[in-house]
């Protein structure tokens, strides 16, 4: 289905000759990903029950229905015995719940055993808690303090990764002037690049782009990419060359967006 709404959605027939129609090109194919994906996707309706009525015994499914009668009835009234029966019936259900799952998990511990037959139960149980718990380094502010809050800290990291990523900072013994003589000139050293084959394109999505990768800021992921129909792959083949032809790399997919994840056993600073 995802194929077919794109198929409907999509036209090979759009202009590649200027840095805005690139642009807006990658727009139409994200727009046309995205609303395929939406329109493809089922919608599943949760009919279930919440877990405190399915997974408990009878008897505390009708404590639990005893509770809301009254608290309706509180709710209907605001008469203080109405209020004082339902704080009763409430505090009586919070016991009966902690005693429940006390004796629920005394049974699984009762079961565990590290022999074959229970497939090391005891040592799967146990694997959680001999991990090592992962220390989250502090973070130092500009003037010295400590980034307490989470907004403080992203403000930090922001002003670490702005003074790390910037360009290279222009020469100004270098003559730009000649450096553009030599592009613009008809014979250089070396050849032009070759436009892109549609068989290159269809290896690269198919067999060398990771589908469990982390999308962009446009939320299109490497499966969706390998679930593109031919038509998608020809719009991504005559958009790579216009980029080629053009020389001209379009803002889109300049932009990214930093996760910063601590990792156990590096060194921070």
């Amino acid at each position: 289905m995802f194929r077919q709404l794109f198929n409907s959605k999509v036209s090979l027939k759009i202009p590649l000759k200027t840095k805005d129609d690139i642009d807006q090109s990658i727009c139409y194919l994200n727009q046309a990903i995205t609303n395929s994906v939406k329109e493809a996707t089922p919608t599943t309706i949760n009919s279930a029950r919440p877990a405190e009525s399915v997974c408990y015994p009878i008897y505390i499914k009708k404590r639990i229905a005893e509770k809301r009668r009254l608290r309706r009835i509180w709710q209907n009234s605001r008469h203080p015995l109405d209020k004082n029966a339902f704080n009763h019936a409430a505090q009586s259900l919070k016991r009966m719940l902690l005693s429940y799952k006390n004796k629920c998990f005394s049974d699984f511990t009762k079961n565990l055993s590290s022999t074959e037959d229970t497939d090391y139960s005891l040592w799967k149980a146990t694997k959680y808690l001999k991990r090592p718990k992962q220390h989250v380094p502090p973070v130092r502010n500009i003037d010295g303090t400590w980034a307490k809050s989470n907004v403080e800290k992203a403000a930090s990291f922001a002003r670490h990764f702005t003074e790390v990523f910037k360009p290279y900072p222009q020469n100004p013994q270098m003559d730009d002037g000649e450096i553009h003589d030599y592009l613009d000139s008809p014979f250089q050293l070396s050849p032009p690049i070759q436009p892109f084959k549609f068989s290159e394109v269809k290896h690269f999505v198919l067999k060398t782009i990771n589908p469990k990768k982390s999308p962009g800021l446009d939320l299109i992921n490497g499966k969706l990419l390998q679930e593109l129909p031919r038509k998608g792959l020809m719009l991504l083949t005559f958009i790579f060359n216009a980029i080629l032809r053009i020389e001209y790399f379009p803002s889109q997919w300049k932009v990214a967006q930093l996760v910063v994840v601590p990792k156990t056993r590096k060194a921070t600073s």
